[in-house]
């Protein structure tokens, strides 16, 4: 189980579905199962989680033009 609010377990769960190259929706799915959220903090991480997905090459394109290191050796992680 993940445990935090719903933006940590959004967070977690997005780099989980990143390294793990599973199906967004089993991770999504699997997560607001194993964690106690209300109906609302439910919500709030599928919006964030989906929405970060569905906006992945955008927000890349913004990352490239923003930072002064190419997008493949910025770390994730951090």
């Amino acid at each position: 189980m993940m445990g935090g609010t719903a933006r940590e377990i959004a967070f977690n769960l997005l780099l989980k579905a990143e390294a793990s190259k599973q199906y967004s929706n089993i991770v999504l799915d699997n997560a607001l199962q194993k964690n106690d959220l209300s109906t609302a903090d439910k919500n709030l991480t599928s919006i964030l989680f989906y929405g970060v997905t569905e906006r992945r090459i955008t927000l890349d394109y913004q990352i490239t033009t923003l930072s002064s290191r190419p997008i493949e050796d910025i770390d994730i992680n951090t």
